[in-house]
């Protein structure tokens, strides 16, 4: 289940909270905690956008899967994974 949240991560990019949990067939608060795990293990870096960012000036804004909406109305984060996550992902 992890490595496949890794791999999510990693292929979606910049994705909403709600579209991993979606993907993941799991909750948002379940999700919530495996991120802040992963990012507790070295597995992931997260970054809060500041509030009050709009889309337009976002530096993310080109492949960024957020709808604007969505974006605008909570407080968003990109996840990255690091090298060790990477290393994760690319094993086995």
């Amino acid at each position: 289940m992890i490595k496949k949240l890794l791999q999510l991560i990693q292929k979606n990019g910049i994705s909403s909270r709600s579209i991993l949990a979606k993907e993941m067939n799991i909750s948002v608060e379940l999700l919530d905690l495996m991120l802040t795990d992963l990012q507790r293990k070295g597995y992931i870096e997260v970054n809060k956008i500041p509030d009050g960012t709009s889309c337009e000036i976002c530096p993310f804004h080109k492949i960024c899967k957020i709808s604007k909406e969505e974006c605008e109305s909570n407080n968003q984060q990109t996840l990255r994974l690091t090298k060790k996550g990477l290393d994760f992902v690319n094993s086995q």
